[in-house]
């Protein structure tokens, strides 16, 4: 067993598991999906690390994060400037996402800000919350669409002229890098182009209620998040996955 003599000295007293809510994946038929490889093997280690067991409560995104406001555990993958109350303590950064936007390339979609999107339709995964400005101008100056975590439903709306842009995060550094990375099988795909600039790029972090007994983690976590950082560990996951 890895709670062994080499286990973190705060393992014995938080032996019970720890409350994480994480946002839920939905199928095309609203069915729940499982977490993803990368994000069981990157809190794995995590949870190692602290010598303590997760209890994974997956919510859709709105839900999620009113249940981490009420105290509810600690919640994964909240961008900072999304709390607007104020009332969440943040971890440091574990890794950063881009947001990429897909267009169709017939139509020479060129965006250096989110005003350049007034009009448009957005296609997001469901559930999904961006920053403080997106958030202002949703469904104001443009759009948002939210559909299942099924890539090529959204690809194929897109290219069927239903959406105009396709909202798509990766760890990825440039466009070209996402493209050559895309697990997709699609003719269609041809016709679509990933504008060079992401929409923005979020820092993903843990969040607890600041006055919460949850809130107890974050400095732990900080401390794994430090020494994973030094010695390379967080970053392999990061780039393996």
């Amino acid at each position: 067993m890895w709670l062994s003599h080499c286990a973190p000295v705060w393992a014995e007293e938080d032996s019970s598991p720890v409350p994480l809510i994480v946002r839920q994946r939905t199928g095309p038929d609203g069915e729940m999906l499982p977490m993803t490889a990368f994000n069981r093997e990157l809190l794995g280690y995590f949870e190692r690390s602290l010598g303590a067991r997760f209890d994974y409560r997956p919510y859709p995104w709105k839900r999620a994060a009113a249940l981490a406001l009420h105290g509810e555990g600690l919640l994964w993958g909240m961008p900072k400037d999304a709390d607007e109350t104020g009332t969440l303590v943040f971890s440091e950064p574990v890794y950063a996402t881009n947001i990429w936007m897909v267009a169709r390339k017939a139509d020479k979609l060129k965006v250096d800000g989110l005003k350049d999107l007034k009009g448009k339709v957005l296609s997001a995964f469901r559930g999904c919350r961006y920053t403080g400005e997106f958030e202002a101008m949703r469904d104001k100056l443009f759009r948002v669409e939210e559909d299942p975590d099924s890539f090529v439903i959204r690809l194929r709306k897109l290219h069927m002229g239903r959406v105009d842009v396709v909202l798509l995060h990766s760890r990825r550094a440039t466009a070209e890098e996402v493209l050559k990375n895309l697990d997709v099988s699609l003719p269609e795909i041809d016709d679509l182009v990933i504008l060079p600039k992401p929409m923005q790029r979020e820092q993903i972090r843990f969040a607890a209620l600041r006055d919460s007994p949850h809130a107890k983690w974050i400095p732990k976590l900080n401390q794994i998040i430090a020494k994973g950082r030094k010695k390379g560990e967080i970053q392999k996951i990061v780039e393996d996955s």
